[in-house]
């Protein structure tokens, strides 16, 4: 009788996951489609932000920041290279220090009513920033920066080539320090705040950029690509964080979320092409950029909204996490630096040895 009596209090709660007040997640009340719409929402603001700057970033250097070519591509590149490196770091920020949730928040700074919903239109938002930029990068290098084609391609493949990269970076910081939740709140925060510095790049753009032009864009350049290096491993993981694989029901909507999250990727990235490039090219590169700051801000606003409905994996960090046990390798290393031989061979009095064996022959 007592098993009959608490089997329905086990299925109101979800294991290994609290709230937002930390206490043990309410299945009806928190994550599954509720909670993932929202990050699908920062996402998809996210991506268009982002690609709102990469696609023309080539036309603005070679452009109003009057770059050749070559200097431009670049550019490009190297703020590519990182932007793919960071998401790595903030993965391991996100899970080690700060969680997904602040992360996701303080990413969307410097880079809208239910959970899972409004995750997916996050990711919508996201993907519409990032492709607003990236999609029409090129044209703006060559363009109002003035770089040649050559310079430009190098610096879109350099900045291509970091975004690729700063998400492995990210994704180490957030599983074993930060968590997920925090790192996207740091890397959203670093999303608009370069979009927003990208945007005041071009509004105080003049004919013949000079140095210090130069040197804001591609600072906002790269801080976009660290923003969306923290924010990319950590949204879509979040998102799946609202379901539990131990039940049925929620594992089966699990990959609906993730059916949908795409989708909202491919309506996002579209649509920026679209209206961002055209907007960039024929009316001000400064309001180009400026839409794409306004939908990573718009991702962010959506990402906390959610708070309270938000499940939090409790297992971060713990002692079957790759990341953790390797930062506690190095922190062992750290300690035990300045150790000599002879105070790691007090060790040997509780190391079983065979008769024929010393701890000498170890050394």
């Amino acid at each position: 009788m007592a098993t009959t009596a608490e089997t329905p209090l086990l299925e109101e709660h979800v294991m290994d996951a609290v709230d937002h007040d930390g206490l043990v997640a309410d299945r009806s009340n928190t994550g599954r489609w509720t909670a993932a719409w929202f990050i699908i929402g920062v996402e998809v603001a996210e991506r268009f932000a982002y690609y709102g700057i990469a696609s023309n970033l080539i036309s603005y250097l070679t452009g109003p920041l009057g770059q050749s070519t070559a200097v431009a591509a670049a550019n490009v590149n190297a703020w590519t290279g990182i932007s793919s490196l960071l998401p790595v770091l903030g993965a391991f920020v996100a899970d080690a220090f700060l969680g997904r949730y602040r992360t996701i928040i303080i990413a969307s700074l410097i880079y809208l009513c239910f959970p899972v919903d409004l995750l997916v239109v996050v990711e919508m938002a996201e993907r519409f920033a990032f492709f607003g930029i990236s999609s029409n990068l090129i044209t703006y290098l060559t363009g109002p920066m003035g770089e040649s084609t050559a310079v430009a391609a190098a610096n879109v493949n350099a900045w291509i080539g970091t975004i690729s990269f700063l998400p492995l970076l990210w994704a180490f910081v957030a599983d074993a320090f930060l968590g997920r939740f925090r790192t996207i709140i740091i890397s959203s925060s670093l999303y608009i705040l370069g979009l927003g510095l990208l945007s005041f790049s071009a509004m105080v753009w003049s004919h013949s950029p000079n140095q210090l032009h130069v040197t804001l864009f591609f600072v906002s350049l790269y801080l976009i690509a660290i923003g969306q290096g923290g924010y990319k491993p950590c949204i879509k993981v979040f998102g799946a964080d609202q379901f539990d694989e131990n039940d049925v029901n929620e594992s089966k909507a699990k990959s609906s979320y993730f059916n949908w999250l795409m989708f909202g990727n491919c309506v996002s990235i579209s649509t920026t092409l679209f209206i961002s490039t055209y907007i960039q090219e024929k009316v001000s590169w400064s309001l180009g950029f400026g839409i794409q700051c306004v939908a990573m801000l718009l991702a962010l606003f959506l990402f906390l909204l959610g708070t309270k409905t938000y499940r939090f994996s409790t297992t971060r960090g713990g002692k079957n996490n790759p990341f953790a046990r390797i930062g506690r390798v190095f922190m062992e290393a750290v300690k035990n630096r300045r150790q000599d031989h002879l105070s790691l061979g007090n060790t040997s009095e509780s190391l079983p040895l065979l008769p024929h064996q010393s701890f000498e022959q170890f050394r």
